[in-house]
């Protein structure tokens, strides 16, 4: 029991994960594993097959369908309630915190900040700068990729900021076979946005402006679930005008 409590001790009550998706994921039933398995993560025991296939009795994974709710948090109050023996833990693995809206984070916060003894919160996001500051601050974060390496890699970014732009048919094809996800169009929009802020910072010019007026436009409307791939087309079609001017 002594053991467990010094383990205790060590294992920080919230923590960031900052990374792509799959990546993350992998992390998280490691990091898992070694917190619950008694061969410190061997993989193959029931209790690491069980971390594996999110149906350790010890662990509450949510995800946001869009955004996250109030509503859909309540189950990690009703599951702090419980007191924890000393040799016990309880993780709670949200995804996509960047998805968590202010009054979402509010509703959380003083339980990340002071967790009952035994329960712990791992975070998820693939960009840090999305995340609320008041989420991250109560944060140990641990990046799995540098920021640079965060933004601006996904294929399609070049067409809307590079020379790449003005070629139609390859953005075409690239986009076809592309398999971009909502939230990566989001990522995505936000990354060229930023781009073109960084443009019209260091040189102040009336078509910059209207392109970073079309793509926060593009960033207020919902990307409903399977309509990646035409919302991207479409944001090209409506910036191919005035990137072209931008040549």
């Amino acid at each position: 029991m002594a053991r467990e409590q010094r383990k205790r001790k060590v294992i920080p009550q919230a923590q960031l994960f900052i990374g792509r998706p799959d990546t993350l994921e992998a992390e998280t039933i490691s990091y898992l594993q070694r917190a619950f398995c008694q061969r410190n993560g061997c993989s193959i025991c029931t209790t690491c097959t069980q971390l594996h296939s999110h149906s350790h009795h010890a662990v509450l994974w949510l995800a946001p369908e869009r955004t996250y709710t109030v509503e859909q948090l309540e189950p990690i109050f009703e599951r702090a309630v419980f007191a924890l023996d000393n040799d016990e833990h309880f993780f709670f693995v949200l995804y996509d915190v960047d998805r968590l809206t202010p009054a979402c984070a509010n509703r959380l916060l003083k339980l990340i900040e002071e967790p009952p003894p035994g329960y712990h919160f791992l975070l998820q996001a693939q960009r840090l700068d999305l995340v609320l500051p008041t989420i991250r601050s109560r944060c140990m974060t641990t990046t799995y990729y540098s920021q640079q390496e965060q933004t601006q890699t996904h294929t399609l970014f070049p067409y809307f900021t590079s020379a790449l732009r003005f070629d139609p048919g390859s953005f075409s094809k690239t986009l076809e076979t592309s398999k971009i996800t909502e939230h990566e169009s989001e990522l995505l929009i936000n990354d060229v946005l930023a781009y073109w802020i960084a443009a019209y910072n260091f040189k102040p010019h009336a078509i910059t402006a209207h392109i970073v007026h079309i793509l926060q436009r593009h960033l207020k409307r919902p990307i409903m679930p399977g309509s990646s791939k035409l919302v991207i087309r479409t944001l090209f079609l409506d910036l191919a005008p005035h990137l072209t001017l931008q040549k």
